[in-house]
């Protein structure tokens, strides 16, 4: 911690903290900078704590927390997306003052931030009674005009058989039952880029930062399957046992497992790629393939992933279990 005067400390937070609500208000207003105002906006915080403390950066985070909400007009939206951010680069500023591996961060980093987005979440039901896990209906009316663009342009028929209109309304209704998990995968890539950006961002200005575990060599333990197998328990309760609370919640414990296992499979295929030296044709050719089969390509990487979890296929198909020290070029 660098020592200097405390009115010097809170000049410093309210400076960093009127930094992270602009950032935040950019993506607010601008709905197409949302995603990058989100991985952008814990940094004020990581650098205030890392340079002065943790009481600097609650500084930081209250003003940034004011003015949104005086900014926006006392916009719930606002403090959604302001409260998760500004929480996790605290814990973040934490982690690398700690000198915490970076492994054992980012695992941190990214369950908390799910936990602190559905908190969030939860809190503004409670105080405004909006529930933002519903499907509003005006996402589904632009679903409809999707389908009937589609109609118009000759790539399904029209109308629509009986039978196409029924799976377009499952299709739907899965849609929305999947928004807490949809909710839960987004705050994770958000807080996984957030760390990544963070530990560049500290390079740069000389902090010490443990060094990224090369994503060729990430790998759950074989436990973690659990969490599917639950998933997988309450989908099946919920369904067979008229409990629809169960089977809403295993659906979403299993797509957000299923997401966390296609990441695994998708490192299990860049080690081998780098491994075995493929041309850089081969590799846009197998990409190719892989978004045109996308719904395969996924179930591939998950059965990858939950396969590596116990026989680890790196050190099974390499003499000596050699690795990689590095990722994908």
């Amino acid at each position: 911690m660098i020592p200097c005067p405390k009115n010097r400390v809170l000049l410093e937070g309210a400076f960093l903290g009127v930094l992270m609500a602009v950032i935040e208000l950019t993506g607010l207003i601008v709905p197409m900078l949302t995603f990058l105002s989100g991985i952008f906006a814990p940094l004020p915080l990581v650098v205030a704590v890392l340079r002065r403390d943790l009481r600097t950066g609650a500084i930081a985070l209250l003003v940034a927390v004011i003015l949104c909400f005086l900014v926006s007009g006392a916009s719930i939206p606002a403090l959604v997306m302001i409260l998760p951010a500004g929480l996790l680069g605290l814990l973040l500023g934490m982690l690398f003052k700690n000198h915490v591996s970076a492994g054992a961060s980012m695992v941190f980093s990214v369950l908390t931030a799910a936990v602190f987005t559905l908190v969030a979440l939860g809190l503004v039901f409670w105080i405004t009674g909006v529930n933002l896990f519903v499907m509003g209906p005006e996402t589904r009316q632009a679903m409809e005009q999707m389908v009937n663009w589609y109609a118009r342009w000759g790539m399904i028929e029209q109308p629509l058989s009986q039978e196409k209109k029924q799976i377009f309304d499952q299709t739907v209704e899965m849609i929305g039952q999947l928004i807490p998990a949809n909710f839960v995968i987004w705050s994770m890539v958000n807080a996984f880029l957030t760390y990544v950006l963070a530990g560049r961002v500290l390079s740069k200005l000389k902090f010490d930062v443990p060094p990224l575990f090369p994503f060729a060599r990430w790998q759950f333990p074989w436990y973690v399957v659990w969490v599917m197998i639950v998933g997988l328990a309450l989908m099946l309760s919920g369904d067979f046992l008229a409990w629809p609370a169960a089977g809403v919640t295993g659906r979403n414990v299993l797509y957000v497992s299923g997401f966390l296992y296609s990441v695994a499979g998708l490192s299990v295929c860049v080690f081998f790629v780098v491994r075995w030296n493929f041309s850089r044709f081969i590799r846009y050719f197998l990409v190719g393939i892989s978004v045109f089969y996308l719904p395969l390509t996924s179930v591939f990487l998950i059965i990858l992933g939950v396969v590596d979890s116990f026989v680890n296929l790196r050190h099974l198909f390499c003499s000596g279990g050699e690795q990689p020290k590095g990722g994908a070029k």
